[in-house]
């Protein structure tokens, strides 16, 4: 009887082992498997992180068109206030970017910006006219809101001495001091009350009947 006990004990402790190994290789199975998941699943995700760290570090970055796009939907209100290099009118094609602070002393751009912002909100504003929804001057920057969505921003740009101008239809130009009185805008040769008030003129039609002397 003490055999057989021993040989049953045998049994049971071979069975054990048996199935201890079974569930170690089990384990050691569903481990692999999901150290190989999570291997696949890190690589997936920072697959894209590094190849955009391989990109930026390509010699072309951004397309210049792609800057330009952006520059456009900014406009020159935002985009001043972030400053631009001296080289960056070349770069962009807007040659006529940086090109009045030699030509005008600090006191009399002031002055002179001062006027002619001033001028455009006060003969706006007494139009009276009922597609605006607004029109404010506040430090510099003239915003004129339209009933109907979109806006126009006319701001002082001290680093250029100039007067950046942003329009729902001929986009971002820029107005340099004329010396004979006035700002122009030299990639079109027009003043800047002539350009607001055509472009004014295609979104409210009722301001044809306004009319902009030329000051500054």
């Amino acid at each position: 009887s003490r055999s057989r006990s021993l040989c049953s004990a045998c049994l049971l402790f071979q069975v054990f082992v048996r199935a201890a190994s079974r569930m170690a290789a089990a384990a050691l199975t569903v481990r692999g498997q999901r150290a190989a998941w999570m291997t696949r699943a890190l690589s997936a995700s920072f697959s894209p992180c590094l190849r955009r760290i391989s990109a930026s570090s390509m010699p072309h970055i951004v397309p210049r068109g792609m800057i330009l796009a952006r520059m456009r939907r900014i406009g020159p209100a935002i985009v001043c206030s972030v400053g631009m290099p001296r080289t960056a009118a070349a770069r962009t094609g807007r040659g006529d970017v940086d090109g009045g602070e030699e030509q005008i002393s600090e006191t009399q751009f002031h002055e002179r910006a001062d006027v002619a912002l001033q001028h455009l909100h006060d003969t706006l504003d007494g139009a009276e006219l009922d597609d605006i929804d607004d029109i404010s001057l506040e430090d510099g920057v003239l915003s004129v809101k339209l009933a109907e969505g979109g806006a126009f921003v006319i701001n002082k740009h001290f680093a250029t001495r100039q007067i950046w101008y942003a329009s729902p239809v001929s986009g971002a130009l820029y107005f340099s001091a004329a010396s004979a009185g006035g700002w122009v805008a030299e990639s079109r040769g027009e003043s800047l009350e002539d350009v607001f008030t055509a472009d004014l003129v295609k979104l409210v039609p009722d301001a044809a009947a306004v009319k902009f002397k030329s000051t500054g």
